[in-house]
């Protein structure tokens, strides 16, 4: 799916630009530009080692689990973008969590 997306814009640009530079330019463009909106809508993926669970299942008694150690049991990630282009920018879900963890009145 996202590839035939850009491979039509890349033949569409061609047609209308009538030059592969110039084309490949237009294609590369509109790539930067949804994949930063992509970045903003979803900016975690989910952990490999948990599966996204948040949980380590114990090797020897299987129903026993704990915290899994890769994602401290949160079950994801920040994606590869927003960890080289936005190193010290929080995302607004680590913002809300920040803030949930200090509101005042919040049970314990």
């Amino acid at each position: 799916m996202r590839l035939s997306v850009f491979v039509l814009a890349l033949v569409v640009s061609l047609l209308l630009t009538k030059s592969l530079l110039g084309s490949l330019a237009v294609t590369g463009g509109l790539f930067v530009v949804l994949y930063s909106f992509s970045l903003n809508r979803r900016p975690f993926r989910s952990c490999r080692t948990c599966n996204g669970t948040g949980r380590h299942r114990g090797a020897v008694f299987l129903y026993a689990h704990r915290q899994c150690p890769a994602c401290g049991g949160s079950g994801r990630h920040r994606r590869w973008g927003n960890v080289q282009f936005r190193p010290t920018t929080r995302t607004r879900a680590e913002r809300q969590a920040r803030a949930a963890r200090y509101r005042p009145n919040r049970p314990l």
